[in-house]
């Protein structure tokens, strides 16, 4: 299963109240690991906040390939699955944020 870079959806509407119009808020820089070419490297991501026009509700954009709690690409992550323990071990302690 091939995945891409991490790619950023909008939010199409509120998730409280339904509205569609939103006011860009806030910007962050997020870093993720990737795995690509045999080598592991570190992507950075551009990510926006949003305020709802309506009900002032904030809501992050959605990230797709890329998971936002461990702030890996699904693609790192079925890589780092596949290794033995041994060479997790090797690959954390080479590898840091």
């Amino acid at each position: 299963m091939e995945h891409s870079v991490p790619r950023i959806i909008p939010p199409s509407q509120c998730y409280s109240c339904g509205c569609q119009k939103f006011h860009k808020d806030e910007r962050r820089v997020y870093t993720y690991q990737d795995y690509i070419n045999n080598n592991t490297l570190m992507v950075q991501v551009h990510r926006r906040r949003y305020r709802c026009a309506n009900c002032g509700t904030k809501q992050w954009d959605q990230i797709c390939g890329a998971s936002t709690y461990s702030r890996k690409t699904y693609r790192f992550i079925f890589w780092e699955a596949s290794l033995s323990r041994n060479e997790k071990k090797f690959i954390h302690k080479n590898i840091s944020l």
